[in-house]
């Protein structure tokens, strides 16, 4: 009995702490979509011609990863982001495991554009 209490509690771990710390990891793609929408707020929503190989808080299955444009720094990634898209060049796009809780969608965290 005290085996299959133990091999219970291990199942359960598991099972719950698989998506703890997860952060969706995009390799190699386009971005396909970039909406702002005034009416939701100041954020950027990014799509991908690809979806996340990880999903941790996701989801909204429409947009893949959020940027607030809250500060300086933001607006000159989304000028990058801006620019990667319209070259059609890849890109690696990072996440930061958490999800904006209005819309479901992860976090921004870091970008590369790759050389064409």
């Amino acid at each position: 009995m005290k085996k299959f209490k133990i091999g219970l509690s291990f199942l359960l771990f598991s099972l719950f702490s698989s998506n703890s710390g997860a952060v969706a990891d995009l390799q190699n793609v386009t971005i396909t979509a970039l909406n702002m929408n005034r009416g939701l707020g100041n954020f950027l929503f990014i799509r991908t011609s690809a979806t996340p190989t990880v999903v941790g808080c996701q989801t909204n299955p429409d947009w893949n990863l959020i940027l607030p444009l809250d500060s300086d720094l933001s607006n000159k990634i989304y000028s990058a982001l801006l620019a990667a898209q319209a070259s059609q060049s890849k890109v690696i796009l990072g996440g930061t495991g958490t999800c904006n809780s209005s819309f479901g969608i992860e976090l921004l965290n870091n970008f590369t554009i790759l050389k064409p």
